[in-house]
């Protein structure tokens, strides 16, 4: 019985300590962090085909930098699975081999707001214009273009090739290397922003990530910035008052919701707003012809029936252009014609115009029949149809003749209380490709503003259908013509009429005289826009505290959605100063752990941290302490692969006389063992030694010193953030940022060391709160395995002894006489 008892307790101890081995050993990746195996033989098991040579040739380059920054891969591919010319389909490749500075291009999910926005920008004729502004806050510095990827096999991304000729003709993007296959290039310096900086200017604005391409692209946007997307009751002006604030007017998210609430903090509502253009070549035009002067004249339309607050935008107008001419010509812009009549007003987009305009006079050489033009022999149909079936209600439609016409004796009239009724006729003509028609019409509005048409033309290939709006501000009888250029042989034409009631208000219209015409064009000049006429000075808008109520007024002229130029429109106000900003000194300890050395704070400002945001990232006040720099050339170099990124001698002399850096470490010689690949092999190169770890230059405030102390993994453990959650925030859609407050933070503390001017230094510890729980997790299983040793231990010792004593009082009591 006791052998049974002792075995079954050794098996149960034994079971225990198998599964802890095994739990451990499958963890042991999560451990080390190497969670990608590492393919020595060059070999990717998955695929099992061979990786070409200068994807590692690439990683070596990019693993000789020290300074901690982000690559993008080109041309994007929107699959998980891309696809390469070398047999190989999966993950792209430098995703394993530059596991620490690759941003992946791959749209993984709805959930990656950055990804979205970047891979919706990606066939952008814009997109290396917005990319380079986004560069800074993503902390991109260089850009790998993958010649190897079978961009044929993906249906909306440019080929290598494309890419290569748009980014050679900027001059803010360099071949830096070309491995192979991958051409690296370097972007610009001036739009480098470190994974730690501070900003500059502030851009606080109730848009969302995909409003971020068409924000920078403002004139004045500043690289050294930070956004702070879908704020509206965030109180940032209280923590940093030198911000700007940046709304669209309309957002294009739902194209027919014709409002839009603004919400505002008190001191938000106390900064000048203005209206401004986030290009100033969208906005609209208008084509009027003034019978007074017998001139066209072209005006930069203002913003339309748009209200703030119940009071609408007076934006004034701006002549761009003053013809003579006639009624019965045509302007014509591009490819599109219009009628020059009395008291006729078109709205047009300024694009459709920017190349200039032609005036053109018609000739007829050949009047079309179109039967019962006039109405004279009756009506077309003998009841209106319903144009808006979908429409809520009951159609409430009259159609009839009237005697009053503009050509003969009837006309016909068609009217709607709530839907667009309409009235059609189909007429078999011939209309030959490429030769010019006008198309004209008389109508008359007796209740309402709005005239509606519609043509269709039937060819042998397809139909080619058109409408438009007019609007009028009388009711007597007025003249409509367009001009109509078949892109193919015409056989049939349905004209559409209509009454095009919203429901609001009754529509009563009456139409005659309908003509169409071959004609003939004639040139009288052609006409140019000086384009300092399209730039406008900003209107001051005056917005309130709580919500600001946004409305376009207008009415179904707009076929029920925006005109697509208030999308143009944003609200902006500007800061009153730059940011008196810090100088940052960083070192990057662990992916979980950062040490930050804050020199020169006077006043608030925002920390940037270019990681994902997370609430676990908490920040933590380190114990600083400023100790004099000794500093002897002979122990400093420029390690290898870094010239372009790492201080000079004489950079490094003039930040120790400035401050801005704490320590150039313990001078003890250390070793860099470099590597090369011979083939597929990758080869012992040499050692590199050095006294003084990496010292970057000053990026925009920023230096990266990898001297700084490692400290404790503890270090923390017992200390409270500085900033509670409240002033941790999501910056640039991605990022974290915290609010950090000099003055609060030191008031009371001797961690920090005043300067002789009244500024701060400090130190700041950024670290990843759940990391504690891992190491929690490893001090537990420790002391669990300890645990179960001594016990195991000791229990064998125990069971010896008891075994042996045993065994002493078995053999005395078989052997009394012994």
């Amino acid at each position: 019985m006791k052998i049974n008892m002792f075995s079954s307790k050794y098996l149960v101890w034994l079971f225990f300590i198998i599964v802890f081995i095994v739990i451990n050993l499958v963890a042991f990746p999560f451990i080390t962090g190497d969670i990608m195996p590492d393919f020595k033989d060059s070999i990717m098991l998955s695929n099992q085909v061979e990786v070409p040579t200068y994807y590692k040739e690439t990683e070596n380059y990019f693993g000789s930098h020290k300074k901690i920054f982000r690559t993008y891969a080109l041309p994007m591919q929107y699959l998980y699975n891309s696809v390469y010319l070398w047999d190989y389909m999966g993950p792209d490749p430098l995703s394993r081999y530059l596991p620490d500075k690759y941003l992946s291009t791959f749209l993984k999910t709805e959930e990656n707001p950055i990804q979205k926005m970047l891979y919706s920008i990606n066939n952008s004729d814009d997109f290396f214009n917005i990319f380079v502004k986004l560069a800074p806050i993503l902390n991109i510095k260089n850009i790998v273009l993958e010649n190897d990827i079978d961009w044929e096999f993906y249906k909306n991304i440019d080929s290598p090739v494309a890419v290569r000729e748009k980014i050679d003709v900027r001059g803010d993007i360099f071949i830096k290397k070309v491995f192979g296959e991958l051409d690296i290039y370097e972007i610009a310096n001036e739009y480098f922003l470190p994974i730690f900086y501070s900003p500059q200017f502030i851009i606080i604005t109730p848009q969302e990530v995909d409003k971020l391409p068409g924000i920078i692209l403002r004139e004045n946007y500043g690289v050294r910035s930070a956004f702070y997307l879908n704020q509206l009751h965030f109180n940032i002006f209280d923590k940093v008052p030198a911000s700007y604030f940046f709304a669209y007017l309309f957002d294009d998210i739902d194209k027919s919701r014709k409002d839009n609430n603004l919400f505002l903090n008190k001191h938000q509502a106390d900064q000048i707003f203005n209206l401004e253009k986030i290009n100033h070549q969208n906005f609209s035009v208008s084509i009027q012809y003034i019978p007074e002067t017998r001139k066209v004249v072209v005006n930069k339309f203002p913003i339309e029936k748009t209200f703030i607050n119940n009071k609408e935008i007076n934006a004034p107008s701006k002549t761009l252009l003053e013809i003579s001419s006639q009624p019965g010509n045509f302007l014509r812009a591009g490819k599109s014609y219009y009628s020059i009549q009395d008291g006729y007003n078109k709205i047009i987009e300024f694009l459709n115009i920017k190349d200039g305009v032609e005036i053109e006079r018609t000739i007829v050489t050949d009047q079309v029949k179109l039967p019962n033009n006039s109405f004279e022999e009756g009506l077309w149909q003998e009841r209106p149809g319903d144009c808006t079936s979908d429409m809520e209600g009951k159609a409430d439609f009259s159609l009839k003749f009237v005697e009053d016409a503009s050509d003969g004796r009837y006309s016909l009239e068609i009217g709607s209380k709530n839907h667009f009724a309409c009235v059609k006729k189909i007429f078999k003509i011939n209309l030959k490709k490429d030769r010019f028609y006008k198309y004209s019409f008389d109508f008359r509005s007796i209740e309402g503003d709005r005239i509606f048409y519609y043509y269709n033309l039937i060819g042998n290939e397809e139909s080619y259908s058109f409408n438009e709006f007019i609007t009028t501000d009388n009711q007597e009888w007025n003249h409509y013509e367009t001009i109509i250029k078949p892109v193919e042989d015409i056989n049939e034409v349905i004209l559409y009429f209509y009454a095009p009631s919203d429901g609001s208000r009754e529509i009563i219209n009456r139409y005659d005289d309908i003509e169409l015409s071959e004609i003939k064009l004639v040139s009288e000049g052609i006409y140019k826009i000086d384009q300092d006429k399209l730039l406008d000075d900003p209107l001051e808008i005056k917005l309130k505290e709580g919500k600001n109520i946004i409305e376009y007024r207008g009415a179904m002229e707009s076929g029920g959605v925006l005109p697509a130029n208030l999308y143009n429109y944003y609200l902006k106000s500007d800061s009153q100063k730059i940011i008196n900003v810090p100088v940052l000194e960083f070192k990057k300890i662990n992916p979980t752990k950062y040490r930050v050395i804050v020199h020169n704070a006077t006043e608030n400002f925002p920390l940037i941290f270019s990681e994902s945001f997370h609430n676990g990232w908490k920040s933590y006040l380190g114990d600083y302490e400023k100790k004099e720099i000794f500093l002897n050339e002979s122990d400093y170099k420029i390690l290898d692969g870094n010239e372009d990124d790492q201080a000079g001698i004489y950079e490094l002399k003039d930040f120790i006389y400035r401050g801005y850096i704490s320590t150039l470490g313990n001078f003890e010689e250390k070793n860099i063992k470099h590597v090369k690949w011979n083939g597929n092999k990758e080869i012992f190169d040499y050692n590199e030694a050095y006294k003084i770890d990496f010292v970057s230059k000053n990026f925009q405030d920023t230096i990266q010193n990898d001297n700084l102390p490692v400290g404790s993994f503890y270090e923390t453990w017992f200390k409270k953030p500085i900033n509670d959650d409240e002033d941790h925030l999501m910056v640039n859609g991605y990022a974290n940022s915290w609010f950090i407050d000099p003055d609060e933070i030191c008031a009371n503390s001797e961690k920090c060391v005043k300067n002789s001017d009244g500024s701060y230094d400090f130190e700041l510890i950024i670290e990843f709160w759940p990391q504690r729980l891992f190491y929690l997790g490893l001090f537990i299983s420790g002391l669990a395995l300890l645990g179960c040793v001594t016990y195991l231990t000791y229990g064998s010792i125990g069971r010896r002894r008891k075994k042996k004593e045993e065994d002493v009082f078995e053999e005395s009591f078989n052997n009394p006489l012994n």
